[in-house]
């Protein structure tokens, strides 16, 4: 007997042992997992935004320095000053000129204390500068300068030169530089070179702030502009954006930043200590609780086992008493120890269930109502139609013709969009429907929407899906004319095209931009071969919706083209299969 109530009594710690260090461990698990993922999204968001400030700090930068650079362009006086040293190597130049280009360097350079100095440097090699004598060469062999040639490559371009030194001075001095050709606006000649140079110091302190990370700058070409760490390799480039890399020997999470306007990339490698410092202190804080927990679990199976061995046993005799009563029937409770919760638990459960019971009983109730329901939202269509019949007859006898000429025609849109019975229809009737959606859009924009219709008359009984032509028409509406305040025209072409209906919509409207063009045509591509995801989706939601619907119905060959120029216009065109070729169930 002592025997079986130790074997009992070890099961119990056992079980109850194992019930709480179980889900504790998966618990503390999923809070360290979740926390090490929380801080880590905290660390690259945190770098994202100090790359885009570093961005935005050398952007601003280089902007105010390609501004720079188009001052002498537009002087006359120094075009003519340069043009001397082309024709005559600069003999006839007199002090005059000399201070005007003096002068010009010297006001550009005023409260810009990020630039090193401003040159412009002839076609005969001649140095105009800021700066004195002492300090940069009046003549500089430019075809011995690299950067020169890519100057020149740049055909008038501006041209962000890496950090670099530049022989025309008389030490050895390097400098971040914009530069770019100047050239006669009337004739084109090139005669010379405007050099603005920036000062490392400047963007050395500039991007000081950062501490305990590994920080590259580059330019477009992948040049390094500016490293806080000189021994860098650059082999470290070769992953992707938010990942861990090795490199000496060490773990490093990089996150990088491209400017739009410069090219300049901004990299940021922090390293795994940096980030994972404050992950280190919570695993050890969660390890220590979990052991804390667990041995307090332990403690307390123990204790309850002694406590619950016997107790167990008189109530498994009072649920076996009560095993051949019906559903309904409640433990009587004469405890209020944990048995007596137990059995407290029990009654508690069949309350449940009754309750349970109830529910999906009254759930059959809701059902039949939801049925209810559901047949008289098929009387709302008509009681619509009868309403809207009413208020054309109120208008036709108070003379407003006009507006009973709308609720006709907002009559048929709606008699035609609640119409769910027919997923194929006529060309003419998506036509009827489409040509009373512009008759109000016209009543509401104005005479300056045109609309040109050419459709082939053999094709108005063939069939095509429903709503393919409409959502066309209200986006070179929308998309189209709207940013013109609606001047424009749409043409709709519906034609007959090997065997096919190939149906056209062209507006005159403001176009697509370029970059948008290739993302959407992309994404109808993407569209055809798999599944989409989130980075996928982009705007264009009817158009895509159309594509698919036209795959889905008759095959991958057809479906939905698009072309479009900016400022000049967009054209879509549907291809469709006649008489029914090709279409799948």
């Amino acid at each position: 007997m002592g025997d079986a109530r130790m074997s009992l009594r070890m099961r119990v710690i056992v079980t109850f042992f194992g019930l709480a260090l179980v889900p504790l461990t998966i618990f503390t698990t999923n809070i360290y997992r979740q926390f090490s993922h929380e801080l880590e999204n905290k660390a690259i968001h945190s770098a994202k935004q100090i790359a885009d400030q570093i961005n935005n700090s050398l952007d601003l930068m280089i902007q105010d320095a390609v501004r720079v650079s188009m001052s002498p362009i537009y002087d006359h006086d120094v075009i003519s000053i340069l043009h001397q040293h082309v024709s005559n190597k600069g003999r006839y130049i007199t002090s005059k000129q000399r201070d005007k280009m003096s002068f010009l360097l010297s006001s550009l350079m005023y409260k810009r204390d990020q630039l090193k100095g401003i040159h412009i440097i002839a076609r005969d090699g001649y140095v105009y500068s800021y700066l004195d004598s002492q300090r940069v060469k009046r003549m500089f062999k430019q075809e011995n300068a690299e950067w020169y040639r890519e100057v020149l490559d740049a055909d008038g371009g501006w041209v962000l030169l890496p950090l670099h030194q530049s022989s025309y001075y008389y030490g050895k001095e390097y400098a971040v530089s914009v530069s770019r050709l100047i050239r006669d606006p009337n004739t084109y000649e090139d005669l010379g070179i405007i050099k603005i140079d920036i000062n490392p110091d400047y963007i050395r302190e500039l991007l000081s702030s950062v501490k305990d990370t590994l920080l590259v700058v580059r330019d477009a070409k992948g040049r390094i502009i500016y490293t806080n760490d000189q021994s860098f390799d650059m082999t470290i480039q070769k992953i992707e954006d938010g990942n861990w890399q090795e490199y000496r020997n060490q773990k490093y999470l990089m996150t990088e930043h491209t400017s739009r306007m410069t090219g300049i990339t901004t990299h940021l490698f922090m390293p795994e200590a940096h980030v994972l410092n404050e992950l280190r202190n919570y695993k050890n804080l969660t390890f220590a609780l979990l052991v804390f927990c667990a041995l307090i679990a332990f403690i307390l199976a123990i204790v309850s086992s002694k406590r619950l061995s016997k107790p167990i046993q008189d109530l498994i005799s009072e649920m076996k008493a009560l095993q051949k009563k019906n559903f309904y029937g409640k433990i009587k409770i004469h405890r209020r120890d944990e048995i007596g919760e137990l059995g407290r638990v029990f009654n508690d459960m069949i309350d449940e269930i009754n309750r349970l019971i109830q529910t999906v009983y009254e759930k059959a109730l809701y059902q039949k109502e939801a049925e209810y329901k559901a047949f008289q939202s098929q009387i709302n269509p008509h009681f619509m139609y009868n309403t809207l019949e009413t208020i054309n007859m109120m208008a036709i006898s108070k003379g407003n013709l006009a507006i009973s000429d709308m609720i006709t025609t907002l009559g048929k849109i709606l008699r035609y969009t609640i119409d769910h019975n027919k997923p194929l229809v006529t060309v003419k009737e998506e036509l009827d429907a489409v040509k009373a959606y512009m008759e109000i859009m016209q009543v509401r924009v104005g005479s300056q929407l045109h609309v040109v219709w050419e459709v082939d008359d053999s094709l108005t009984a063939s069939l095509i899906p429903k709503f393919i032509l409409q959502p066309l028409i209200e986006n070179a509406i929308q998309h189209g004319l709207r940013p013109n305040d609606y001047n424009g025209e749409i043409q709709v072409h519906i034609c007959r095209y090997q065997n096919n209906i190939e149906i056209k919509v062209r507006d005159t409207g403001v176009g697509i931009p370029k970059e948008r063009l290739v993302k959407l045509i992309h994404n109808l591509q993407i569209e055809e071969t798999a599944e989409t995801t989130s980075e996928t989706k982009i705007d264009g939601v009817a158009l895509l919706n159309i594509h698919q619907r036209l795959m889905i119905r008759y095959g991958p060959q057809y479906g939905l083209t698009i072309d479009s120029i900016e400022g000049k216009g967009t054209e879509v065109i549907i291809k469709i299969p006649t008489a029914g070729e090709g279409m799948k169930n």
